[in-house]
């Protein structure tokens, strides 16, 4: 019986040695095909997070690497900056939220929007606000998140300075980072209006009127927002991307290689609206951030 359990124990402590030496084989790999700059935590000087539809469910993976690892805390010290789903992510981490139970309200809507097609047709804005105002109830201080978490938006502009401005899928819009909040419902509004798709959110081409203007996704305009200062004197803005291989970005889809991802890699990035695909792989995606975020870590 004392040889068996020696027996194991040899093997996972080969099978441990054999990971690690994996692990250092792509971080090598990895820094090589990406110009990789060391970095030290200390330079860290913010958090970006991409739009990306239904992804916002890595994102949710990569900000729990970052917990569990310690490189992020749950009063988030970090400045994190985030468009569309990227601002929907990086709201509800900065209510302090536990993300494992944003996750468990992420899961149900998605239940719930293929179990009634009706409800969410045309009317995703409802459910975006329903899942930020349950995430958000045990904010007590709104003081928690201003300057501190940063919502991109894209305002729709006025043509000529006097007529109220046309709302329409070519009309001009300006990008704006808001980081002050007055209160509980005015961080969920704003996340609202950067995560406004046309058509998609409701029937509407831009959002509910908003601090007496219209928005339209914080993606287009910026997609990938650092936090103001987070990339000068030195510092460095950990860029994460929802989509696959994507340039630029510090943390994505495909750092691991192209083994890592839960589907075909070249179908990965429709995942960003296919829901029947992101529910079949719900906790796939969100493990999935989980270990790009560490990967990435180890690598610095």
């Amino acid at each position: 019986m004392k040889i068996v359990t020696v027996f194991v124990v040899l093997i996972g402590v080969v099978n441990l040695v054999l990971a690690q030496k994996f692990d250092d084989k792509l971080i090598k790999e990895f820094k090589a095909k990406t110009n990789f700059q060391a970095v030290s935590g200390d330079k860290i000087g913010g958090i970006g997070l991409s739009g990306g539809g239904l992804l916002a469910l890595y994102h949710l993976g990569v900000l729990q690497g970052m917990l569990e690892e310690g490189f992020l805390t749950k009063n988030h010290a970090i400045p994190i900056a985030g468009a569309s789903a990227g601002a929907l992510a990086g709201g509800a981490v900065c209510t302090g939220t536990d993300i494992k139970e944003v996750i468990k309200l992420y899961r149900g809507e998605i239940r719930r929007c293929l179990g009634e097609p009706f409800f969410c047709a045309n009317s995703l804005d409802s459910v975006v606000r329903a899942t930020l105002r349950a995430v958000s109830r045990k904010l007590k201080d709104i003081k928690r998140c201003r300057n501190r978490f940063y919502t991109q938006v894209s305002i729709v502009e006025q043509d000529d300075g006097k007529k109220p401005p046309f709302c329409s899928r070519d009309a001009p819009l300006r990008s704006k980072l808001i980081s002050f909040y007055k209160n509980r419902g005015d961080l969920i509004n704003t996340a609202r209006a950067s995560a406004w798709l046309p058509n998609i959110s409701s029937a509407k081409m831009c959002s509910l009127t908003f601090r007496g203007k219209q928005f339209q996704d914080g993606g287009f305009t910026e997609n990938l927002p650092c936090p103001p200062g987070s990339e000068t004197d030195g510092k460095y803005c950990v860029k994460i991307a929802v989509f696959a291989f994507a340039p630029g970005a510090s943390i994505f889809p495909g750092i691991r290689g192209v083994e890592s991802f839960p589907v075909p890699a070249d179908e990965w990035d429709a995942l960003t609206s296919n829901i029947f695909a992101v529910e079949q792989n719900f906790d796939a995606i969100f493990d999935m951030g989980k270990k790009d975020a560490k990967f990435w870590l180890k690598s610095i």
